[in-house]
């Protein structure tokens, strides 16, 4: 072979090398597609956006998660969670953003909200929950409050609960032990048990307090957190019938109860309530405008703290802050932790006096959740909130707050659950310790339709501190004219529709 064919090979060689190489490489690294096979669609995108008050994400995450994974195939769900904790600033928030269109799909409520915000919600489709299962699933107080009729008379579902509190009695164990056998160990079941206590325990002086030993915290409406609550509370114990079957406010006129009692019944509730302020003559008076003087902020819990009286009523997370407080008052002989009781709440009637279908009555609160008409994706909304109210949503929720009775029925809280862990135990939730009361309640617990809650509350906090200037009667009656100007006002039927409720007299 001569240099000119040697040359040749080693030009060819290299022109392979440079040009053939890369692409024998280019080949190898190509995936061959069969002509049949197409790529996967790509998911949408679907965002929940939630708004709630008082709880935090965490104690929805097991939901979520669950939720998620769910629809993992079709959907790629994000939700957005938002937690709001000042609620009368929330309430203004939530309907400016559903105004100007970029509110929630999902938002919390008070339990009473509905009457007034009926028309933001898109009640539950039939396909997830009828109003018949509805019944099936949650507690009376709930389905009372949460089914309502629709603009055709429907029945409609308008919004489920994670949990339904109750007011109970906190009381000073170590109060009762000093002072027995007058008041014996622990408060007594019937309001009058509790006035011969309050004269037993309350103690006055000459100190900035007035008292050196208070027996209970009610009477005011100025230094009492609940003090609507308990007047509401005393008032469903009395039977006290806010409206007619027309909606009409008839509260300050005489009614009769189905056992036949006939009375003015809201008379004797703001008088049983306001009877306990000094001032007013009475044995039991045990409260007045300078015991919360040293600690204004924290009105009755702070007294409470300093042993300064005896009971207090409460919700089942004022167990907690009442820990908290006592750590910041630890200067100021606090009382202890293992001294703090919790009761359920007393009753008009002894257990001997009530009839054989007549039962206790306790006052319940709740912050349902709802979905927004607004909202783009309703059904899956709704399916989101009855999983998290399932037995597993709140047998995790209830892992992150502890405490808060479940708004199940027995039945529903045994069924649907993963594991045996997930499932309720509501003779549990009863005989807890701490807890126990506020559960032991649920059962027979009530609330009143409020067509305005912050108008409600502050015309109950006017008839408070107007009772003893203006006589009860009076402001029994004056309160009767201010609420019927908020029904109107919110049915649309007033002649003044702007017009100041609570200026009228």
């Amino acid at each position: 072979m001569g240099n000119g064919a040697k040359i040749g090979i080693i030009i060819g060689g290299f022109l392979f090398l440079l040009v053939g190489l890369p692409l024998l490489f280019a080949s190898c690294g190509k995936k061959e597609t069969p002509s049949e096979e197409v790529s996967a669609p790509k998911k949408e995108t679907i965002t929940l956006r939630i708004w709630n008050l008082y709880d935090e994400e965490k104690a929805f995450r097991g939901t979520i998660d669950r939720f998620k994974s769910k629809y993992r195939d079709q959907y790629n769900i994000i939700i957005d969670y938002k937690t709001f904790t000042n609620e009368e600033k929330y309430e203004e928030l939530l309907i400016d953003a559903m105004a100007a269109g970029n509110g929630p799909d999902i938002f919390a409520m008070h339990h009473s909200w509905l009457p007034k915000h009926k028309n933001k919600i898109f009640p539950a489709p039939e396909s997830l929950i009828t109003p018949e299962m509805y019944r099936d699933t949650f507690v009376k107080v709930v389905f009372d409050r949460m089914i309502d009729t629709d603009e055709d008379g429907l029945e409609q579902v308008y919004g489920v609960p994670m949990y339904v509190d109750t007011l109970a009695l906190y009381y000073n164990k170590n109060i009762f032990e000093l002072i027995k056998p007058e008041a014996k160990t622990k408060p007594e079941k019937t309001w009058e048990g509790i006035k011969a206590q309050s004269r037993a325990i309350s103690e006055p002086d000459q100190s900035l307090d007035r008292f050196k030993r208070s027996g209970i915290a009610m009477g005011r409406a100025d230094n009492i957190r609940h003090a609507i609550d308990i007047l509401q509370m005393i008032m469903a114990q009395e039977k006290v019938q806010l409206y007619d079957d027309e909606g009409n406010i008839i509260l300050h006129k005489t009614q009769k109860t189905p056992s036949g009692r006939k009375g003015k019944f809201m008379r004797n509730a703001l008088s049983l309530y306001t009877s306990f302020d000094t001032g007013w003559e009475s044995l039991h008076e045990s409260w007045n405008e300078f015991i919360t003087a040293k600690h204004p902020k924290d009105k009755e819990l702070g007294a409470f703290v300093r042993q300064k009286t005896a009971m207090i009523f409460g919700y089942s997370g004022m167990y907690n802050e009442l820990k908290e407080l006592i750590k910041e008052y630890d200067k100021e002989n606090p009382i202890r932790i293992k001294d703090i009781g919790i009761i359920e709440a007393p009753q008009i009637l002894s257990d001997e006096e009530r009839g054989e279908n007549e039962f206790p009555v306790y006052l319940a609160n709740f912050y349902p959740l709802t979905v927004s008409k607004h909202s783009e994706h309703p059904d899956l909304a709704w399916e989101f909130l009855l999983d998290a109210s399932g037995a597993d949503g709140y047998s995790d929720y209830n892992k992150i707050i502890p405490g808060r009775p479940t708004a199940l029925q027995p039945e529903a809280s045994r069924s649907g659950c993963n594991n045996a862990e997930s499932c309720i135990d509501i003779m549990a939730q009863k005989a807890d310790k701490i807890y126990g009361p506020f559960a032991r309640e649920v059962q027979y617990s009530t609330t009143f339709v409020q067509f305005d809650k912050k108008m409600f509350h502050d015309i109950l906090v006017n008839a408070i501190q107007r009772a003893k200037r203006r006589g009860i009667e009076k402001v029994v009656e004056t309160a009767a004219k201010q609420l019927q100007c908020v029904v109107d006002q919110v049915r649309g039927t007033a002649k003044t529709q702007d017009q100041d409720c609570l200026a009228l007299q």
